[in-house]
Order: C-alpha cells, then sequence, then structure tokens
C-alpha cells in the first residue's frame, strides 16, 4: 500500500483502511453519474465519516450496491422535489452526496 505522508494521522489511518474501497465503489458510479458526480460521493462518504459518530459499521458496499443506491436516490430526488428544483445535471450529483454520505456511514 503506498504511504500517505501528507495526510494527518488519525485521516491516514482511516483512509488507509476504508477509503479505497469505498473510493473504487463510489468512482465506479461514474457510469452514471460522471466524474463530478463521483467527486460529490466522495464528500459525502467524508462528511459520513464523521468521527463523532457512533453508528454501527459493515464492510464498504459492493460498487453495484452504491450505483444501485445513487441511481434510486437520483430517481427519489426528481419524484419528490421534480427536475426544476435542481436541474437535471445535477439530480445525479444530489443522489451521489446522499449515497456517498449513507456508505461513509455505515463503513467507518
Amino acid at each position: 500500500m503506498t504511504r500517505l505522508t501528507a495526510v494527518p494521522g488519525r485521516w491516514r489511518t482511516l483512509v488507509q483502511r476504508t477509503g479505497a474501497p469505498t473510493a473504487t465503489a463510489l468512482a465506479a458510479t461514474g457510469g452514471y453519474v460522471g466524474a463530478s458526480g463521483a467527486a460529490f460521493g466522495l464528500l459525502g462518504w467524508l462528511s459520513g465519516q464523521s468521527p463523532r459518530r457512533r453508528l454501527p459499521t459493515i464492510p464498504p458496499a459492493p460498487a453495484w450496491v452504491v450505483t444501485i443506491f445513487v441511481t434510486a436516490a437520483s430517481i427519489i430526488a426528481v419524484a419528490v422535489f421534480g427536475v426544476g428544483a435542481f436541474g437535471i445535471g445535477h439530480v445525479p450529483h444530489v443522489g451521489a452526496v446522499v449515497a456517498g454520505a449513507a456508505v461513509g456511514c455505515l463503513s467507518r
């Protein structure tokens, strides 16, 4: 594994333990949400990794589970708020943030 010397100790350990599998799964959704959507998903994942939360954890989800969750969250966002609320280009970003945060909360 590559040493992450620029990252402070606690976060370096966190990224080494859970970051690579989760980041890979979120990046695999790129076919649906694109590169920016994957970046939004990673931001959501980081917010879900808040050390203040004490939630039950599960291993990182396979890429296809994350893809389905992002797609479902995006469809729900359209159904609830309508396409005009975010603009059709931003709906996958909303889904990616929601999915990333959920995966982050559950995979600490």
